[in-house]
């Protein structure tokens, strides 16, 4: 039977299925309560490892028990519920650095200036978004104290009837954000990042950051669907480019790993400011205890392998 085909089927027919793809379970009923609460389909997302259209693995082989991949399951939404929070966090930070830099050196309409964009093509869809923006805050029947505005702003959407740059970068999504921050000339570019950080990791890659901040729009974006994480390789194909230096050079790192992705988060966290908002080191710890208690050794399986994780990750993440 075409694998596909076990969500036509009754709970007891996709037990059965399940056991001819190799699940084995203990318990009936606790393999009926899995199916009825996290699906077929999963299931089979955390049964298989797709690496081409010919060829597909199963992470834990030929034969596993059914709760390896209910732990499995578990062990993915929770990861996806602390690295969220990471992603959230640049994604408010960046809205922050881009808005008010171009704000103060361009004006409330510096985002509307097309001379500080590269691709003509790439700002008209922004424009076109934008305006579809202003259009929304110019009806008739919206309030503009709903949405907290201060004296300045208040001046500026009554005069010109658009929103200025600071308050735009706001309403975007981090996808938004991060093809308008990519398409921004390179001395704009240059100049938010040196404006905002010191790590010399950030500054001298400041043409890295378009890159890493489209990679940390993906994960994050991989969190809020609840698509797979951990197999990171499986859901982002584009590898990070990484500051060569003495604390990542020697590590024989997988550029396209989830390993790599909370590097670059690392980095970016790591902005000029004395006042921080989150503590890295509690992301690391619960990271660590996330690991801790999902334990896998009745397999050979190892999910660390498949984020990319090294040995002494927590060293290098700390």
């Amino acid at each position: 039977m075409d694998k596909y085909q076990i969500y036509l089927l009754s709970v007891d027919e996709q037990i059965q299925e399940l056991s001819s793809q190799g699940i084995e379970y203990t318990d009936i009923n606790i393999i009926k309560n899995i199916l009825l609460t996290i699906g077929s389909y999963n299931i089979n997302v955390y049964t298989f490892s797709y690496k081409s259209k010919d060829k597909e693995l199963k992470y834990f082989g030929d034969k596993f028990d059914i709760i390896d991949i209910y732990r499995l399951y578990n062990f993915d939404c929770e990861l996806r519920n602390i690295v969220i929070d990471i992603a959230t966090n640049i994604e408010m930070r960046f809205k922050v650095y881009i808005g008010n830099y171009i704000g103060r050196t361009y004006g409330g309409n510096g985002h509307r200036i097309e001379e500080n964009f590269n691709d003509t093509y790439t700002f008209n869809r922004f424009k076109s978004l934008i305006n579809k923006m202003d259009k929304k805050f110019n009806k008739k029947d919206h309030n503009p104290t709903e949405y907290y505005w201060n004296s300045i702003d208040k001046e500026f959407y009554s005069n010109t009837h658009n929103l200025p740059v600071w308050l735009v970068c706001q309403q975007l999504t981090l996808g938004e954000l991060s093809k308008m921050y990519g398409n921004l000339q390179d001395k704009i570019k240059e100049s938010i990042i040196k404006e905002n950080y010191n790590n010399k990791d950030v500054t001298k890659n400041w043409k890295s950051v378009k890159g890493w901040l489209k990679g940390v729009t993906d994960m994050r974006n991989i969190c809020a669907h609840n698509n797979k994480l951990f197999d990171w390789k499986s859901t982002f194909k584009n590898p990070f480019a990484l500051p060569e230096t003495k604390v990542y050079a020697p590590f024989k790192i997988n550029r396209d790993s989830l390993f790599v992705a909370l590097v670059i988060s690392k980095l970016l966290m790591n902005d000029k400011y004395d006042i921080k908002n989150y503590d890295w080191s509690i992301f690391v710890n619960r990271l660590e205890d996330c690991i801790d208690r999902y334990s896998f050794d009745n397999s050979d399986f190892d999910p660390l392998v498949y984020m990319g994780f090294p040995t002494n990750w927590k060293d290098i993440l700390l």
